[in-house]
């Protein structure tokens, strides 16, 4: 990606942790602007499109090095909807195993499920963030049972641990936040993803007399951005200027320590929570209670977790009331709060590098 997203810092964060491990890592990209420097793995830049040509340049590179198996960070919209990137198994010597891991369900623009039987066996293992993902795509390939895994994501940003925390996090508080409840949104500011519902439900607490702050972490660039520009006027437009904060990008420290000074997470995913959303993984490590949506992919023990409280995406009214609820029983925030904590063996990095080990000893 030439800008920042989850699934780059992923890449960059498990080929950090690969590393670390002993192994020998290279993140192939086709970002121009990658660093090179500083990093504990190799960076190979081989620029393109991800068009067939770009395809070639990459296999001639990967039957070139002494490689054990490349695993593809497969998202179709990070690959410009191209489905070229899943051609490469068929380009590349069998010595070097093919592994494929879904971001998402998303398939290429053109060539619609022919890339899904692709996907399923074309690939030695196949690595799904979502356990209904991977069991229908079981349904259809049952001889691939021992191939394929499920894996939610571990979480992009660790917890700031230090003895002067407390004493700043309620400075950020008193500053910035107000004596009101704070509220955290950790994602993309695009269309599409929520984040009008998160204002109207604002301003309908704020008429109710359950006024909070809300933060809005991501980039935020209004003097470039025609959608930024229209979230400020809209949120003039509704009267909670005074409810509403922008952090603009902040390193990986500031965003735990805001995640530390927020008492909740509004997480408005279109396509339901689920372990492959590194902001639903960030609340999860750092202790916080949340609302967010839910779907038929939604895993099990997120469902069943306490201190995470659901609505259908884009029902506002739904969100309201779960909302209203939640203020209503404020003297359970720190009980959601142990409850979410119950998940955070989900999100460790040990236990996801450990997972990721046997899979490729198996290759």
């Amino acid at each position: 990606m030439s800008y920042p997203c989850g699934a780059s810092h992923f890449a960059s964060m498990y080929a950090k942790n690969l590393a670390q491990k002993g192994h020998d890592v290279t993140v192939l990209t086709s970002n121009a602007s990658s660093d090179l420097k500083g990093n504990s793995f190799k960076v190979k830049i081989i620029p393109g499109n991800w068009g067939l040509s770009h395809i070639l340049k990459v296999s001639k590179y990967l039957n070139s090095e002494n490689f054990d198996l490349f695993d593809i960070q497969f998202e179709a919209y990070m690959y410009g909807a191209k489905g070229s990137v899943l051609l490469l198994p068929y380009l590349v010597k069998n010595k070097v195993k093919p592994i494929l891991t879904m971001h998402s369900e998303a398939l290429p623009k053109l060539g619609g499920r022919l890339w899904r039987f692709i996907q399923y066996t074309a690939f030695n293992k196949v690595v799904f963030y979502s356990k209904a993902f991977m069991d229908n795509a079981l349904n259809r390939f049952t001889n691939r049972k021992n191939d394929f895994f499920h894996l939610g994501f571990p979480s992009n940003i660790t917890k700031v641990q230090y003895s002067g925390l407390q004493k700043f996090t309620q400075k950020i508080k008193a500053k910035e936040l107000s004596e009101n409840p704070v509220g955290i949104y950790f994602g993309h500011i695009n269309s599409n993803r929520g984040i009008e519902d998160l204002l109207f439900v604002t301003k309908k607490l704020k008429d109710n007399g359950k006024e909070f702050k809300l933060i809005l972490m991501s980039q935020f660039t209004p003097e470039k951005n025609q959608y930024h520009r229209d979230l400020l006027s809209e949120i003039d437009g509704l009267g909670i200027k005074d409810n509403i904060s922008f952090t603009d990008r902040v390193d990986d420290e500031l965003v735990s320590l805001f995640f530390q000074a927020a008492d909740f997470a509004l997480l408005p995913f279109t396509d339901g929570a689920s372990f492959k959303n590194g902001s639903l993984a960030t609340a999860v490590i750092h202790n916080l209670p949340m609302i967010t949506t839910l779907n038929e992919k939604t895993e099990v023990e997120l469902k069943d977790c306490n201190g995470i409280k659901f609505y259908s995406s884009g029902n506002k009214t739904e969100l309201e009331k779960v909302l209203s609820d939640f203020f209503t029983n404020k003297d359970q925030w720190g009980v959601y709060a142990r409850e979410v904590e119950k998940l955070n063996h989900i999100y460790s990095w040990n236990n996801y590098l450990e997972k990721r080990s046997e899979i490729y000893g198996v290759c």
